[in-house]
This record gives C-alpha cells, structure tokens and sequence, in this order.
C-alpha cells in the first residue's frame, strides 16, 4: 500500500514529532538528547530550515519548523539516520531506531502557531520532568531565556515574539495562562495524544455543565445529554464514534 503523500502547508511551517521504536527510550541519557540537538544544529543552515521551537523528550521529540516539503524531508532524513547510527554504534544494536517516518502537522495561522509553540515549551513540565520549562536544557525555551548558549533557533522566532507580544514578560505569561484557553489539538506520541483529547472532552464537559446547571456525573449518566456530549466530542476532534466511547469512558472513571 502507498505511503500516504505529506500535505503542505501554506505558511510551511510545520509540527514535526517522531519516537522511538516499540515505545524505546531512545533519548534516556543527557548525552543522547545533546547528540540529537548536535545534528538539528549541524544541519540546520545545510537544508534550510529554520527552527522555532524544540523539546527533545525521553522517547520522543518535537520541532517547530520553517522549511519547504522537500528540504523537510530531506533535512529530516539526515537527522533521524545520523542519530540512528549514533544511537545503535553506542549501544551495540541494529535495527530501526525511530517508530515510523515522522509525522508533520500543517501550521497555518497565528492562533495554531503560538499554541503549538507553547505545547512543545511545555511537554517536560506535563511529563514531570521540571516544573519550569526554561529549565529544561533540552527545550527551546531554554534557548529563547538564553540560559543555553548553544543557539538552534531561527533570528526570526525572536522578531515574532518581540512583534507578537511586546516583551518578555507577557511571552512568558502567555505561557502561564490556563489550558482551557488551548482547546487545539497537536500531534504527539499515542499516549499523549490521547491525554490531550481527554483534556478537551473535560472542557466541552464543563461547559455543558455551566449551560445546564447540572454536574458533570449528570451529565453523562442522562442518555440525552451524553449524547450531546458525545457529538461534540466527535466533531471537535473529527474521531471514531468508538473512540468517543473510550474518551467518555475514562472521563468518567475520573470523575468518579
């Protein structure tokens, strides 16, 4: 069957993320996660691309990246195959090391842009792994606080920001403000894609909750308005009525 074709974007800027194969953690030591950083800042001027925001995480990493479709590629290619060398020379293995070719996501306008952005900062806190992501030595915002001298990002980033937000200050408040005014859904590994679906179903549950003054158990134990629930689910994330069921499933247990 044919490798289905990547889709352009129109601003080509684009979500790239990819993981390891059979969930390994590919990236589990500091000096693994620097290799990787090596080679996206090797190849950076090589190909192209100008990168505006990164987080490499213990089993997976995301960009947040300028290029054209074929320099992406390419750019990507280089990167994935050095690392896999890199990684199966230092640990006496063969094989693939990453899961699949990566996935890209289309980001074409402001509001996908600064959210997607923010979502990557904020992968190591989610993960646990800090509590503030400029502390995270592996994450752009680290790079953007230059607390990192080692510099990967794109001039550009710098001026959106500065045109964007005015300071520093709020670009870091932006960071701050709560999930429920990021109900977009970006790319991720299964597992943290399925985390971030169940976040959205929570914030439709809510708002029904507030429409109709009743609770959140409430709502989903009345057949008329988990119903609703359900279709609102489902055209907000564009999923599988089965997939809707799991989502509610876990919501609930939850709540309970």
């Amino acid at each position: 069957m044919p490798r289905k074709s990547r889709k352009k974007s129109i601003s080509d800027i684009y979500h790239v993320t990819n993981r390891g194969v059979n969930h390994l953690s590919i990236f589990a030591q500091n000096r693994e996660k620097g290799r990787m950083l090596n080679l996206i800042r090797e190849n950076c001027d090589k190909y192209h691309v100008g990168i505006y925001s990164y987080c490499i995480m213990p089993n997976h990493f995301h960009l947040l990246i300028k290029a054209s479709l074929s320099d992406l590629s390419a750019f990507m290619a280089v990167i994935s195959s050095k690392y896999a060398s890199y990684y199966n020379y230092k640990h006496k293995r063969s094989g693939v090391v990453f899961q699949n070719r990566f996935q890209s996501q289309c980001i074409e306008d402001a509001n996908y842009f600064w959210n997607c952005l923010r979502y990557i900062h904020l992968n190591p806190v989610k993960a646990k792994l800090c509590k503030d992501p400029r502390s995270y030595k592996y994450g752009s915002m680290n790079e953007l606080c230059k607390i990192r001298k080692k510099e990967i990002l794109d001039e550009n980033v710098y001026k959106k920001i500065k045109e964007f937000f005015g300071t520093a200050e709020q670009f870091w408040a932006f960071h701050n403000l709560p999930d429920s005014s990021n109900k977009l859904l970006f790319i991720d590994i299964k597992e943290e894609e399925f985390d971030q679906m169940k976040e959205i179903a929570v914030e439709i549950l809510k708002s029904m909750s507030q429409q109709y003054k009743e609770s959140m158990k409430e709502i989903l134990e009345y057949s008329a308005m988990r119903n609703e629930f359900d279709r609102k689910i489902k055209t907000a994330l564009n999923i599988s009525q089965c997939m809707v069921e799991n989502i509610r499933k876990q919501v609930l247990e939850e709540i309970y």
